[in-house]
């Protein structure tokens, strides 16, 4: 048998350290502070390297004047501990003159850590404690002033991940609500919105209002909503466990999965993700399209591959963005854009921390997997799990000023997994591309997140919709115990089943494969206990339903109709129904959705087949099922819906 593997049938691309500083709150050991220049020699060369920096975009001629008197009592006095300090001070100075940081108020959420991480635990109200907003102003100097949003109007409890809007005047984040005597596992997460003077506030998601829809009528997990994000349509979207289903590898834990949702003022809350494991952190890039990281492990490594997918924000063309043929880092997250870049900042993590870690840079134009594409801002700090750990310290929640200028929070904690973060051990710092590690602030007694500066920014495009948003609110919208008509199914064309780059050596041969199979990958629907059943022969390995074949014509092309709302895998087969290629990856379509792949997982940049394929000459063919022999339109198979009802009966 000629196997050849592959990671993904691609779709048709739509475009592919710091100084000592004080606050109104105390100064930092030293033990917490990131790596810091030792020796007047390094001080004076970073000092030098902000300077030629900040006079790039604005010239500071007075501190240029001082940091050369600087340097020549350097060559008098040698490595003074007082000479060390000045230079420090004066870079600081120098820095902060920097155009990017022209602004007065900075938003920041000070709570402890959550309690618990493994990827996506961290995202659970259970595990949250109570916090406060906090807007900084005077945040370059040594006594910051702070207010805390919303005083007095809301209850206590945890807030996360608060996005502001382009306009400058409001914010949307996730809040759960401590009541006294509650359970903590009673307490969920949900969508809130108000404007920064403390007006406006409101719940947009868990109210009486809210359809509480859940994916296949399920009822096996809480519904909690988080990872807020403003879309430039006016909608907000967010991850949520409406999906009802629950990550393999996490044996006997109450540990729900979390896939993208949208909400919208005049619909409520609809699907966008069909996916069938975990999803967060969505991000809008500047063109419009959502960023967010998807973890998936399709017949492959369980704990490798959480990397960064893009999605329009109606759902349609859900695509890699970068990493999912990468190991190594294990796990992308917290993506912040940077302003008039298509660069995007996010932390390397692994899959059993929180989403903490080393800062990088990904540049999707240099490629959509392995090393081209990424830079390390924060070299000093390892890569959790995939890297061996020498230095202790890790990054969160970031935000990018530019390419070169990024506010985030900062812990020493060596490796943070469950049990070893201190509820104050998070500080904001100002760091940047060459080298340099500010404090801006510190809380001796709760953890400080999420810095953004309350500025205006140019709001991305609005993308027009691929399907409309009324057109999927049926195949979301899956209340009550029994199943709605099937979704209106989608179309999808491939020109080039012999595309591929996982056939570098030729094996292929044209007229080799004669069909596609299509399966459906089915979600966990509950918890795996450990050492009892599981929900394949393959431990931790994804349930599949065999949907049916299609045929591919002889230039390779193929048209066919697919059900919509269902993460597929598609499987090229030859003359005999051996897979050749097995997509190690899903896809999904919205209802109605058209989509054209140009090969199986073609080169990145790969254009469109300039030529009339068979498929284009013919009808849209159906799925020629497998077996006359249908369990479920949804599912695999279920006893409470397949046996159960045969025992009430008789």
């Amino acid at each position: 048998m000629k196997y050849v593997p592959f990671l993904l049938i691609s779709l048709l691309t739509l475009m592919l350290t710091g100084v000592l500083a004080t606050s109104s709150v105390g100064k930092p050991s030293q033990s917490a502070l990131p790596p810091s220049p030792q020796t007047v020699p390094e001080a004076l060369k970073l000092a030098e390297k902000t300077l030629i920096y900040v006079e790039k975009s604005r010239k500071v001629p007075e501190f240029a004047a001082e940091l050369k008197k600087l340097s020549k009592k350097a060559k008098l006095s040698g490595n003074s501990p007082q000479l060390l300090q000045a230079i420090k001070q004066l870079r600081r100075k120098i820095l902060f003159a920097h155009p990017a940081l022209d602004f007065k108020k900075l938003l920041i959420n000070k709570t402890p850590p959550t309690k618990y991480s493994h990827n996506c635990d961290q995202y659970l109200a259970r595990h949250s404690s109570p916090g406060k907003l906090v807007v900084l102003t005077d945040w370059k100097t040594a006594n910051p002033k702070e207010a805390v949003l919303f005083e007095g109007k809301m209850p206590v409890g945890s807030y996360n991940k608060p996005k502001l809007h382009w306009n400058g005047k409001k914010i949307v984040f996730a809040f759960a609500k401590h009541s006294e005597g509650v359970e903590s596992k009673e307490r969920r997460f949900f969508i809130w919105e108000a404007a920064l003077d403390g007006s406006s506030l409101r719940q947009l998601t868990g109210t009486k209002a809210d359809r509480f829809n859940r994916w296949g009528g399920r009822y096996t997990s809480v519904i909690e909503d988080n990872d807020p994000s403003y879309l430039p349509d006016g909608g907000i979207a967010f991850v949520s466990t409406r999906c009802q289903g629950f990550g393999r590898c996490h044996n006997g834990r109450y540990t729900p999965s979390l896939l993208l949702y949208r909400w919208d003022k005049d619909y409520g809350v609809s699907q966008l993700s069909w996916g069938e494991a975990n999803e967060c952190d969505p991000t809008v890039l500047n063109d419009g399209r959502i960023v967010y990281t998807r973890w998936e492990y399709i017949n492959r490594d369980v704990t490798k591959f959480h990397m960064l997918w893009w999605t329009r924000p109606d759902g349609t063309a859900s695509n890699n963005f970068y990493g999912n043929a990468t190991e190594r880092p294990w796990m992308l997250s917290s993506m912040s854009t940077i302003p008039g870049s298509q660069k995007v900042l996010a932390l390397a993590t692994g899959h059993h921390t929180y989403s903490t870690g080393a800062m990088v840079l990904i540049d999707p134009t240099q490629g959509d997997d392995y090393e081209e594409p990424i830079t390390r801002i924060t070299p000093e700090i390892q890569w959790f799990e995939a890297e061996e750990i020498v230095n202790a310290g890790c990054y969160s929640t970031p935000y990018a000023l530019n390419e070169d200028l990024y506010l985030a929070s900062y812990s020493p904690q060596k490796i943070p997994k469950q049990g070893q973060q201190g509820k104050n051990d998070y500080a904001i710092y100002l760091v940047d591309s060459f080298g340099g590690r500010e404090l801006i602030y510190r809380d001796e007694k709760v953890s400080s997140f999420s810095p953004t500066p309350l500025i205006k920014k140019s709001m991305p495009p609005v993308l027009p919709e691929n399907v409309p948003l009324a057109a999927r609110l049926g195949s979301s919208d899956r209340n009550g115990d029994t199943q709605p008509a099937a979704p209106k199914p989608a179309v999808l064309t491939l020109q080039d089943v012999y595309l591929t780059r996982n056939d570098p050596d030729g094996v292929l041969k044209r007229g080799e494969i004669k069909s596609l199979r299509i399966n459906a990958i089915l979600n966990q629907p509950a918890v795996t206990k450990g050492g009892g059943a599981q929900p394949s022969l393959v431990r931790h390995d994804t349930p599949k339903k065999i949907l049916g074949t299609v045929p591919v014509y002889a230039d390779g092309s193929a048209k066919f109709e697919v059900p919509s709302c269902r993460a597929l895998q598609l499987q090229a087969l030859d003359k005999d129904g051996i897979a050749v290629l097995t997509m190690r990856s899903f896809i999904y379509l919205q209802p109605g959705e058209q989509r054209s792949c140009v090969g199986c997982h073609e080169t990145p940049g790969t254009p469109p087949v300039l030529r009339q394929t068979a498929a284009m000459t013919k009808d849209v063919t159906p799925i020629i099922p497998t077996s006359a022999i249908e369990t479920d339109p949804y599912e695999g198979f279920s006893y409470p819906r397949m046996v159960q009802p045969v025992w009430d009966r008789y």
